[in-house]
This record gives structure tokens, C-alpha cells and sequence, in this order.
């Protein structure tokens, strides 16, 4: 959830799960930043400030399907282009971020099992406030749907599971612009089209 106060270094896991998945981090984001929920932490524009996660294993993300969801506030750019790293694995096999288009708002890019594209569609990604994002893995049917303030916006075919263990990280990289994130969260399982509303609500 990101409540820690200003200066924090160290995020809980308030999920309840075991074994403790806390987020840690040496150069970090900034904390105790007013959310939508309660406090959130803000990666800046071009600051490598990245969350230690745990591994893809820890998370039962491999060989199975998964829901990954959360709040973000991407702050205004001018830059074309620019890419919001939101998530990636250590290996570079996994990643999900944003990327700005022309518009000035921002659309999903992710990179899983060999395959890159951009979630498109007829909503994407609004700059200066507040919207609920996620993506869900459904490893029988081998699609990847990408959801916005609990709408389906996107859905891609034909992708295989991941598969090997790798660190995982929130931010990262130079960041292409600001912004806000809270409540994160994580599921080794791919969630119902109403779970996904009601985290949207």
C-alpha cells in the first residue's frame, strides 16, 4: 500500500501472504506522497530509484497465471515517447511500463516470454491523475488482458508463461517522466473480470 512516511527506505507487505514480500530499497523513490487511498511513493523524472521486490518464484508467478494491479498518477510530459518503467524482472524477460503518445497520455507496454507489443486501444493511460491498471496472465488460454479504471482495453494471444526465476523491481531506469504509485498488488492467479472492478472501484 506505500503508507510508510517521508524518508522511508523499506515498504510492507500488507497482502498476509507467507513468506513476508516487502519492498526495500538504497536510492529510493519518495515516500510518504498524499494517494488517492492514503500515501503513496512518486519516482521522479530521470531518477533510477528502483523497489527491491523478491523473485518470480516467491510470487508463484512461473508456469502459471497471474494478476498484476495497481494506482498510478503519471505526471505530464512533453517528451514523445517517454517511457514510465513500472516493473521488470532482473533478466529483462518481464517488464511493464507506460509510454507516451502523441496524445499526451499514456498506453501499457509489456515484455513477457520473448514477445514486446503496446496495449492500444480506445482508452489508455490519462496524465495528471489517477487511474487503476492491470494486467492479467491466463495460462490456459495463453492471453494476456490489460485493463483501465476496470474496462478491457487490450487483449494479447499467444503467450507462453514465464518460465524462469528472475529478482524482480518496481521502477527503475531513468525515468522518461514523474509519477505516483500505490497499492500494488500481485496475484499468483488470474483474477475474475468482477474482482477486477471491485479493485477498480
Amino acid at each position: 500500500r506505500f503508507n510508510e512516511a517521508a524518508g522511508a527506505t523499506r515498504f510492507e507487505d500488507y497482502s498476509g501472504a507467507a513468506p513476508q514480500r516487502s519492498a526495500t530499497c538504497t536510492s529510493c523513490p519518495t515516500a510518504g506522497v498524499t494517494s488517492i487511498m492514503n500515501q503513496a511513493v512518486r519516482f521522479e523524472s530521470g531518477a533510477n530509484t528502483p523497489l527491491d521486490l523478491t523473485d518470480l518464484t516467491t510470487f508463484s508467478m512461473l508456469n502459471r497465471g497471474f494478476t498484476i494491479s495497481m494506482w498510478i498518477n503519471p505526471a505530464a510530459t512533453s517528451t514523445s515517447g517517454a517511457v514510465l518503467s513500472l516493473l521488470h524482472s532482473d533478466d529483462g524477460l518481464f517488464s511493464l511500463s507506460l509510454v507516451r503518445q502523441a496524445s499526451g497520455n499514456f498506453v501499457p507496454r509489456m515484455v513477457m516470454s520473448g514477445q514486446t507489443w503496446d496495449a492500444s486501444a480506445w482508452r489508455s493511460v490519462l496524465s495528471g491523475v489517477w487511474n487503476h491498471l492491470v494486467v492479467r496472465y491466463n495460462d490456459n488460454d495463453r492471453q494476456v488482458r490489460f485493463y483501465i479504471n476496470g474496462a478491457l482495453i487490450y487483449t494479447r494471444s499467444s503467450v507462453n508463461p514465464l518460465t524462469v526465476n528472475s529478482q524482480m523491481w518496481v521502477g527503475g531506469a531513468p525515468q522518461g517522466s514523474a509519477y505516483i504509485l500505490d497499492d500494488l498488488r500481485l496475484y499468483s492467479r488470474p483474477l475474475s473480470t468482477l474482482d477486477i472492478n471491485r479493485l477498480a472501484e
